[in-house]
């Protein structure tokens, strides 16, 4: 019998890689996104230069977000595919490999349908294509480390949007009163809606406001309320559309009107099922502990502008 005992002041001769490897091989199963998402995030942090959250985030998305549609309409039971990334600090650049020539394609949203909202999310946070392999096809994408306040290039769905709930208030301190405006979107509800898919949403929507972490101090994001007859809608950095802001009443407005600074957060948490308003500042709380939260102060800008406008086409 013979006893195998390593040499002192010798490394072992097999040694693992100091890199985690630029490919991953995964079985389609409902176990390869998850997968695929942590393995991004070893290929992250090994790659990019003190990568922040919310990049890590929105790529594991994007890579999971093509991971599931591959498991869902580029392979058959019992197919593998292959996951490729390339890292740096200016971009991460994913390829995922399937067995199915058919390309993917932008569906219009419907909320009778459960899927197909995958390929929103990629659109809206990355660039992204197809190409051909000899056994299928490859699905690329790309997203860009955000090093400048740009607002994102796609606005969030009208049909996301419609969830959106709004709450004014007034806060008054020795340097002068600041009307309030926090955005939350309101618990899955339609079929194939997720709290991921939410969060992915509200980050997006905070992109196209310019809003920064709660931890720095507010960024002005530019004049961003109109009012005309009443009626308070803020500018979401869409070409066509206002939200509408309901509720905000007479001492909101006139604060609004006269040029006051509005203090303007969104959670990307969405609101809890069954929430009141006497839970809204522990809701607040504990989003701005765990960094879901992003604000930002904006003014009042001059009235003329309507929700829709004249110029479109159809209208």
């Amino acid at each position: 019998m013979v006893t195998l005992v390593p040499r002192r002041n010798e490394m072992p001769y097999c040694r693992p890689p100091t890199a985690p490897p630029t490919q991953l091989i995964l079985a389609s199963t409902i176990e390869a996104p998850a997968a695929a998402r942590a393995y991004t995030r070893e290929v992250i942090e090994y790659a990019v230069a003190d990568p922040d959250p919310e990049y890590l985030f929105t790529v594991s998305l994007v890579v999971s977000e093509l991971v599931t549609n591959a498991v869902r309409y580029g392979t058959e039971p019992g197919d593998s595919m292959l996951v490729v990334l390339d890292a740096d600090d200016r971009r991460t650049r994913v390829e995922v490999h399937d067995t199915v020539r058919r390309e993917p394609r932008l569906k219009p949203e419907s909320d009778e349908r459960g899927r197909g909202r995958g390929l929103y999310i990629v659109d809206a946070l990355a660039t992204w294509g197809t190409g051909e392999r000899p056994m299928g096809k490859y699905v690329w994408a790309e997203v860009r480390r955000q090093v400048t306040t740009s607002p994102i290039k796609v606005t969030p769905s009208l049909a996301f949007l419609a969830d959106v709930t709004f709450t004014t208030g007034m806060h008054y301190s020795d340097a002068g009163p600041v009307a309030q405006l926090l955005l939350i979107h309101a618990p899955p509800r339609r079929t194939g809606e997720t709290f991921e898919w939410i969060e992915a949403g509200m980050r997006a929507l905070s992109f196209c406001l310019g809003l920064s972490p709660i931890e720095d101090e507010p960024r002005y994001i530019g004049s961003r309320i109109s009012l005309h007859h009443g009626v308070a809608r803020l500018d979401y950095g869409d070409g066509w559309w206002e939200l509408h802001i309901p509720g905000t009443g007479q001492t909101w407005q006139k604060h609004v009107a006269a040029g006051g600074p509005i203090r303007l957060a969104l959670s990307f948490e969405p609101a809890p099922t069954g929430r009141t308003q006497d839970d809204l500042p522990q809701f607040i709380e504990a989003g701005i502990e765990a960094g879901k939260v992003r604000w930002g102060t904006t003014r009042a800008r001059p009235r003329s502008r309507l929700n829709v406008r004249a110029d479109r086409p159809g209208v």
